[in-house]
C-alpha cells in the first residue's frame, strides 16, 4: 500500500463518519427495538429467532455506536447463546461486554450485568472457583449502586455454584442470603424460585422434611401467581418428585401431571422432557413398567427433535435399566446399544467443538482488540488531524515502515499458529481415540461381569428345574433356555466389538480375520478378508484405530448397504498401509451422503489421528468402495 493510498483512505473515513453522525440517531432507535424485540423472541423460547433478529442490524452497529448500546447487543448476543447451550461462545460475548466498561470507566451496570454472564459460562465450563469470583466482583458493584435486585441475584448465583460443587450447605446459607433481600426488597417470586432452589439442596442432603417445608413455601407463593408457568412448575415437579421418594406414588403422580399441565403451556421441551424422565423413574420404582417405559419413550422422542443429545443419553439409560428391570434384555440391549454410540459421538462432538472454540475464541479477540482500538482513534482523531498537516511527510515514512513490520510479524505469527494448531489437533485427537477406548473397555468388562453374570445364573436356574413330562412343558423350558443362550451370545458379542481381545493379544491381522469370520458365521451377509505385507506388528494404538475403522465400515454395511457379501483388503508396502473395504450393495450418492452420519464422522476422525487419506466410491445399485491410504511413521512400528 503506497502512501498516498493511505492518505486517501483516511479522508474517505473522514467523510464516512460526518456521515455516519447525521444518521446515528435513527440507527440508534432501530438497532435498541430490535434488541428488544430479540430478547422477547427469547422469553418465548425461540433462540433462532431472536438470533436472526440481532443478525439483521450487526451491519448497523459500527465501532463508534456508544458503548452503552453495544453492551446491550452483545449482552442479549450472549443470552442467545447461553439458551443454545453455545457456553464459550457465551463467554466470548460476556468478555466484550466486560472490554467494553472496565473497572473504573463505562457503564457499571452493564460491567456487573457481563460479570455474571461470565460467571455462568465458567460454571459450565467447569471453573467453578473463577465463577465465583465473578460473581463476588458484580456483588460488589450491585452494593454501590445500591441495586438490591442485582445483589440478591449474586447471592442466588453463588448458591447455585456451591451446591454444583456438592458444597450444600454453602449453598444453603447462599439461598437464604438472597431471599432475605428479595423479601426485603419486595420480589416474592424470586424468592419463591429460591425456595425451591432450597428445596432441592435439602433433597441432596438428604433431609426431605426440611425439602418438603421449603417447596410448600414456594407452592404457596406460586398459588397467587398462576400465570407464573415457570414457578409452578418447578413446585409441582418437586413436589410429585419428593412423594416419589417416600413411596407415595399415587400422590405422586397427580403433583407431577399438574407439573407437565405448565410445561406444556411453557412450550419448553427441555423442562417437559426432564419431567417424563423423572416421571418414568417414578413408574418403574413403583413397578407400574408399562408407564416408565411410555414416559421414557415420549422424552427420548422430545430430546431427538430437539437435538439435545446429554439428555437423549439420559433417556436410553434410563430405557436400558427399564427393560434390563422387566426381563426384555432385547429393549434393554438395544437401548445399551443407543447409549454407546451417543456417549461415542458426544465424545467426539465435545473434543473437536474444543478446538473450534479456540480458533473462534482467538479471532474474536483479535477482532474484539481491533474495535477498542478503533474507538480510541475516534476519540483521538481532532488531535490527530492537526498534527497530521505538520507531520506528514514524517507520519507517511513512518506508516510504511510499521506497515512493513507489521505484515512481516504477522506472517510470522500466523504461521506459529498454523503449527500450533496442528500440533493441538493431533494431541487433542489422540486424547480423542484414548479416551473414546477406555469407555468402550469400561462398558465391555461391565457387560460382561454384570449382565453375563445375570444371564449365567438364569441358565443355572433353568437348568435345574424339575423335569415334566408334559411336552408343551418341556417345550417351554427348552425355548426359555435357547433365549438365554441368544442373550448370552449377544452379551458375548457386544463385550467382543466393544473390547476386541484378539487384537490386543494377537494383533491386528488375527483379529480381522476372527471378526470377518464371525460376521460370515452371523449370515448378516458374507464378508471375505485378505491381508499382504502384515507380518510385522504395528504400534498398538494404531492397530487399534485401523481396527475400529474397519469395524465401522462393515457395521454401515450390514445396516444400511443392502449388500450380501463385502470384501477388506489390507496391503503394507514398507511405510505405505492401503486398506481397501469392498461391498456389493445399493450404493449412494457420495456427493450427498457422506457428510452426513456420526459413524462416517468417526471414520473420518480416526483417519485424521493416523494422518491418512479417504476415498469414496459408490454406484446406486452397484456397490461401494472405499480406499484409505495410511503412511506409517517410524514409531508406529513394533520389533
Amino acid at each position: 500500500m503506497n502512501p498516498y493510498t493511505i492518505i486517501r483512505r483516511l479522508l474517505q473515513c473522514s467523510l464516512f463518519l460526518s456521515f455516519f453522525g447525521t444518521s446515528a440517531q435513527s440507527d440508534t432507535t432501530r438497532i435498541r427495538t430490535a434488541i428488544e424485540e430479540s430478547a422477547s423472541l427469547l422469553t418465548q423460547n425461540d433462540p433462532a429467532k431472536a438470533m436472526q433478529r440481532l443478525e439483521a442490524i450487526r451491519s448497523s452497529l459500527p465501532p463508534t455506536s456508544d458503548k452503552s448500546l453495544r453492551s446491550a447487543y452483545h449482552w442479549q448476543m450472549g443470552e442467545i447463546f447461553y439458551k443454545q447451550k453455545a457456553y464459550t461462545a457465551f463467554d466470548r460475548q460476556a468478555d466484550t461486554v466486560l472490554l467494553l466498561n472496565a473497572a473504573g470507566s463505562g457503564d457499571q451496570r452493564w460491567r456487573a450485568k457481563g460479570l455474571y454472564q461470565k460467571a455462568f459460562a465458567n460454571i459450565h465450563l467447569g471453573n467453578l472457583d473463577q465463577s465465583v469470583a465473578f460473581v463476588k466482583e458484580g456483588i460488589a458493584i450491585y452494593q454501590s449502586l445500591k441495586d438490591a435486585y442485582g445483589e440478591a441475584k449474586g447471592y442466588q448465583a453463588i448458591g447455585n455454584i456451591s451446591f454444583q460443587g456438592r458444597q450444600v450447605k454453602e449453598a444453603i446459607q447462599q439461598y437464604q442470603r438472597a431471599i432475605a433481600v428479595f423479601h426485603a426488597n419486595k420480589y416474592p417470586v424470586d424468592a419463591a424460585m429460591t425456595s425451591c432452589s432450597i428445596s432441592r439442596a435439602y433433597i441432596a442432603d438428604m433431609h426431605i422434611d426440611s425439602a418438603f417445608a421449603w417447596n410448600d413455601r414456594a407452592m404457596a407463593v406460586a398459588a397467587s401467581y398462576p400465570d407464573n408457568l415457570e414457578l409452578n412448575f418447578f413446585v409441582w415437579q418437586n413436589d410429585g418428585d419428593y412423594k416419589a421418594r417416600m413411596g407415595r406414588f399415587d400422590a405422586a403422580d397427580i403433583s407431577f401431571q399438574k407439573a407437565r399441565q405448565f410445561a406444556s403451556r411453557m412450550s419448553s421441551g427441555y423442562s417437559l422432557g426432564g419431567l417424563l424422565q423423572v416421571m418414568s423413574f417414578s413408574a418403574f420404582n413403583s413397578g407400574n413398567m408399562k408407564k416408565a417405559v411410555d414416559y421414557a419413550e415420549e422424552s427420548k422422542r422430545i430430546f431427538e427433535e430437539m437435538g439435545d443429545y446429554p439428555m437423549l443419553k439420559k433417556s436410553f439409560q434410563l430405557l436400558y435399566t427399564i427393560h434390563e428391570g422387566k426381563g426384555d434384555y432385547k429393549s434393554a440391549f438395544d437401548a445399551l446399544n443407543e447409549y454407546v454410540d451417543i456417549s461415542d459421538s458426544l465424545f467426539t462432538q465435545n473434543s473437536m467443538q474444543q478446538i473450534n472454540d479456540l480458533n473462534v475464541k482467538y479471532e474474536t479477540a483479535q477482532k474484539e482488540s481491533k474495535i477498542a482500538q478503533q474507538q480510541l482513534d475516534l476519540e483521538r482523531k481532532n488531535a490527530r488531524m492537526t498534527r497530521l498537516v505538520f507531520g506528514l511527510g514524517l507520519a507517511i515514512l513512518l506508516i510504511g515502515l510499521l506497515l512493513l513490520l507489521y505484515f512481516q510479524r504477522k506472517k510470522t505469527f500466523q504461521q506459529s499458529l498454523i503449527t500450533l494448531k496442528n500440533e493441538q489437533d493431533i494431541s487433542l485427537l489422540k486424547a480423542l481415540m484414548t479416551g473414546e477406548e477406555k469407555e468402550r473397555n469400561r462398558l465391555a468388562r461391565e457387560l460382561h461381569d454384570g449382565l453375563g453374570s445375570v444371564l449365567a445364573a438364569a441358565q443355572m436356574q433353568v437348568s435345574h428345574l424339575k423335569i415334566i413330562d408334559d411336552e408343551q412343558q418341556k417345550n417351554a423350558r427348552q425355548q426359555a433356555t435357547e433365549l438365554i443362550n441368544q442373550a448370552s451370545a449377544e452379551s458375548r458379542r457386544i463385550a467382543h466389538n466393544l473390547l476386541p481381545e484378539t487384537l490386543l493379544r494377537f494383533g491386528l491381522d488375527e483379529a480381522l480375520k476372527e471378526y470377518s469370520r464371525s460376521i460370515s458365521d452371523s449370515r448378516l451377509i458374507k464378508l471375505d478378508y485378505e491381508s499382504v505385507g502384515m507380518n510385522k506388528p504395528l504400534e498398538q494404538s494404531v492397530e487399534l484405530s485401523i481396527y475400529r475403522i474397519i469395524q465401522e465400515l462393515v457395521n454401515n454395511i450390514v445396516k444400511h448397504a443392502g449388500a450380501t457379501e463385502a470384501l477388506v483388503q489390507l496391503h503394507r508396502h514398507q511405510d505405505m498401509l492401503s486398506i481397501t473395504v469392498e461391498d456389493n450393495g445399493q450404493g449412494f450418492a457420495p456427493d450427498k451422503d457422506t457428510e452426513k452420519g456420526i459413524g462416517l464422522h468417526n471414520i473420518r476422525s480416526r483417519i485424521s489421528y493416523l494422518n491418512g487419506s479417504l476415498d469414496i466410491r459408490s454406484t446406486q445399485q452397484k456397490g461401494t468402495s472405499v480406499y484409505i491410504e495410511i503412511k506409517l511413521q517410524k514409531n508406529d512400528s513394533t520389533t
